[in-house]
């Protein structure tokens, strides 16, 4: 039986103080949620404001005079890997992606190599740099959307 049947057949039999009461309950639910999700949407859009900003700083600093913005575990690498967790769960598309975190520095498409291993053709990489074109993450993007994150360390 479908959920809402169940649930309307179920109603009927409680007292009307209780259904009310359920009822409440249920929509007091449903707001906690979307406010979570809208939460939770406003943090990504402020992680992706920082990301871009640290691109920024980072080809500004082309004499790697900031030290900060390329130490293991610093915030920069705290955020990429915070966000390369969030898209790969949450399988935004690319094109939200690119919108929050703006135009990869490089894009590898299926049929291509990648370091060696070729890119299958149902696939697309999406790189994003950290300590220049030998340290970053890059975002695979299956059918349209995140599939995986994954980090691509030169020497550490």
């Amino acid at each position: 039986m479908h959920s809402a049947n169940l649930w309307s057949k179920f109603s009927q039999l409680l007292p009307f103080q209780m259904r009310i009461g359920s009822n409440l309950l249920i929509l007091i639910l449903m707001g906690i949620v979307s406010h979570q999700t809208a939460s939770e949407k406003s943090n990504l859009e402020h992680q992706a404001a920082q990301f871009r900003a640290y691109r920024i700083a980072l080809k500004k600093d082309a004499n790697r005079q900031q030290t900060e913005l390329r130490h293991w575990n610093g915030p920069v690498h705290k955020l990429m890997s915070e966000l390369g967790d969030r898209l790969e769960l949450e399988h935004l598309p690319e094109k939200q992606v690119i919108k929050l975190l703006g135009k990869p520095d490089e894009i590898i498409k299926g049929g291509k190599y990648h370091n060696g291993m070729l890119v299958p053709k149902h696939e697309k990489h999406l790189i994003y740099w950290w300590r220049g074109g030998h340290d970053y993450l890059y975002l695979i993007i299956r059918q349209g959307k995140i599939a995986e994150a994954k980090w691509w360390y030169a020497g550490e």
